[in-house]
C-alpha cells in the first residue's frame, strides 16, 4: 500500500504520518517533492511548496489530506492552496458561484479607474461613473443588490459569454481566489468601507502597436489611426493607500509611464512598501531605474502579455522583441519578483501556441497562466475561420501531456475547448477575408509582411482563391 499526506510545512506533517503510519503497520518514508520519489510501499508526505500539481496527476496511490488547522499554515493562502491540491473545495464560494450566474466578487472590494471613468473591473469598460462623481457606498449599491438576487448585469457580458460557451471566466475564478485571499466564509463578510483592490488603466503611453489593441490604449495606434478623440489620464490620487491591498497597474504600458514611478515614490513616502503591486506589462523593456523603485517593494506581481512564439508574437504584438522578451522575463524572476502570464489566443496565435506552451514549460512550468480568446470589434481575429490539419489538432493535443497544463486548472479548461473549437472549425470564406482586409491594411500602414512572420496563416489566403502577390 502507498500512500500520500498533503499538510503544512511544519513538523507536525511528518509526525502525524509517522502516527499514521504505525497504526497502520507500515512506515513513513517522509517528505517526497516528485511523483519518482515514491518507490515502494509505505506512507509518504508533502506540502504545496514541495510538490506540484503536475507531480500529483502523475502518482498512482492514494491520496490525503492532514487534519490540521488553518492556523497552523504559514498563511492562508497556503491552506486554501493545500485543499485545493487534494480537490477539497472552498465548497461555499464554489457553490454560490455554480447557483447565481451573476455573483461577481469585484464590486464589492475594487475600484477600476479607466481614464476619467469608474468601471466594475479592468475587463469591463462599460462606465459605472466618472470618477470625479463615484462613491464607494452608494455608486454600486444596485449593480451589488442585483449581483445578490442573481440578476445579470449588462456591464459583465463578457465574462457571461465566456461561461455560456462553456468556459471558466474571471467573474469565476477571482470570486474563489479573493475569497481565499481574504479568508472569507460568507458574502456576509463582504462589508468593507473602503476598496480594498484598485484596478488602474492611467493612460495610453504604449511602446507597443498590438494587432488587437486600440487608440484607448495605445498612442502609437491612436497617432496610426489619425484617431483625435481626447483620452485623459487617470488621476493616480483617488487610490486611498491606508486600505489599499492590490493595486492593478495596467495600460498603455506601466513600465513607460512616469507617472506610474511617481505612484511608487508616493507608495513609499506613505509606508506602503508591503503593498502588493501588480504590473501587466509586455516586458519588452524595463529599465534598471525601475527595477530599483520596485526591489523595495514586499510583494510585486509582473503579469507579462505574450501572444505567440517568437516571430508571431513580435508580429501581432507589433514593435516587440521576442528576444527581449525572454531576457526580460528571466530578470524579472532572477530579482526575485513574482511573475505569471497572460495569453490571448487569436488567429495569429493558434499556429505557434503549441510552441509558446512549451516554452513556459520548459522554463516557468510552476507559474500561473491566463488564457483566453481576444476580444476586438466583429470578431475578426476569431481562429475558427479554416478547418485544421490532423498534425495541428494532435500538437494542440499533446499540450495535455505538458507540466505546465496540470498546474494550471485555467489553461486545462481552456484548452479542452480549445480542442473542442479546433476539431469543428470549418472554412467560413466571409470571415477569412474580413481578417485579411483588417490585417493587409496594417501590413500597408505598417510596411510588414503577414509571410516574413507567420507563413503557415497568409497560406490561408489561398481558401478565398485570391493571389496576393
Amino acid at each position: 500500500m502507498k500512500r500520500l499526506y498533503i499538510g503544512n510545512t511544519t513538523s507536525d506533517t511528518d509526525r502525524l504520518v509517522t502516527e499514521l503510519a504505525t497504526q497502520n503497520n507500515t512506515v513513513n518514508h517522509g517528505l517526497i517533492t516528485k511523483a519518482s520519489d515514491i518507490t515502494e510501499d509505505g506512507f509518504y508526505h508533502s506540502t504545496v511548496v514541495d510538490i506540484t500539481p503536475a507531480e500529483i496527476a502523475k502518482l498512482d496511490c492514494d491520496i490525503f489530506l492532514l487534519d490540521q488547522p488553518k492556523e497552523s499554515f504559514s498563511t492562508t493562502k497556503e491552506y486554501h492552496d493545500t485543499q485545493q491540491l487534494v480537490n477539497v473545495n472552498n465548497t461555499y464560494w464554489q457553490q454560490l458561484i455554480k447557483d447565481n450566474k451573476s455573483f461577481c466578487i469585484f464590486p464589492f472590494i475594487s475600484h477600476s479607474l479607466n481614464h476619467e471613468n469608474t468601471t466594475l473591473c479592468c475587463r469591463s469598460k462599460q462606465p459605472v461613473a466618472k470618477t470625479e462623481d463615484f462613491d464607494w457606498n452608494t455608486s454600486l449599491l444596485d449593480i451589488r443588490n442585483n449581483m445578490l438576487q442573481g440578476t445579470r448585469i449588462d456591464n459583465c457580458s463578457g465574462c457571461y459569454k465566456v461561461e455560456d460557451s462553456g468556459g471558466i471566466s474571471a467573474r469565476q475564478r477571482q470570486t474563489i481566489d479573493w475569497s481565499r485571499k481574504l479568508d472569507m466564509s460568507s458574502v456576509e463578510d463582504l462589508n468593507f468601507s473602503k476598496p480594498i483592490m484598485y484596478d488602474v488603466f492611467p493612460n495610453n503611453t504604449c511602446n507597443l502597436m498590438c494587432r488587437m489593441c486600440i487608440p484607448e490604449y495605445s498612442v502609437l495606434i491612436q497617432r496610426e489611426q489619425n484617431d483625435l478623440n481626447d483620452y485623459p489620464a487617470t488621476n493616480w490620487d483617488y487610490i486611498d493607500l491606508e486600505d489599499a491591498q492590490v493595486v492593478y497597474v495596467a495600460g498603455g504600458e506601466p513600465t513607460a509611464m512616469l507617472d506610474f514611478q511617481k505612484f511608487l515614490d508616493r507608495c513609499e513616502q506613505e509606508k506602503r512598501l508591503d503593498m502588493e503591486i501588480r504590473i501587466n506589462t509586455n516586458a519588452n523593456k524595463i529599465s534598471e531605474r525601475l527595477f530599483e523603485k520596485l526591489n523595495r517593494f514586499k510583494n510585486i506581481v509582473f503579469t507579462v502579455s505574450i501572444d505567440g512564439y517568437g516571430c508571431a508574437n513580435d508580429y501581432s504584438r507589433w514593435l516587440s522583441s521576442w528576444e527581449n522578451i525572454s531576457k526580460n522575463i528571466q530578470r524579472i524572476a532572477d530579482k526575485g519578483h513574482s511573475v505569471n502570464f497572460n495569453i490571448t489566443v487569436s488567429i495569429y496565435t493558434i499556429f505557434s501556441i503549441y510552441e509558446l506552451l512549451k516554452y513556459l514549460d520548459d522554463n516557468y512550468s510552476k507559474y500561473i497562466v491566463n488564457i483566453e480568446y481576444v476580444s476586438l470589434h466583429d470578431n475578426v481575429l476569431n481562429p475558427f475561420v479554416f478547418e485544421y490539419s490532423d498534425k495541428m489538432l494532435n500538437k494542440i493535443a499533446s499540450i495535455t501531456k505538458m507540466d505546465i497544463y496540470y498546474n494550471n486548472k485555467n489553461l486545462q479548461n481552456f484548452v479542452q475547448g480549445l480542442l473542442t473549437n479546433t476539431k469543428s472549425s470549418t472554412l467560413n470564406v466571409e470571415k477569412l477575408k474580413k481578417f485579411f482586409e483588417y490585417n493587409d491594411n496594417l501590413d500597408k500602414l505598417r510596411d510588414s509582411k503577414l509571410q516574413d512572420y507567420i507563413p503557415e496563416l497568409e497560406e490561408k489566403r489561398q481558401l478565398l482563391g485570391v493571389d496576393h502577390g
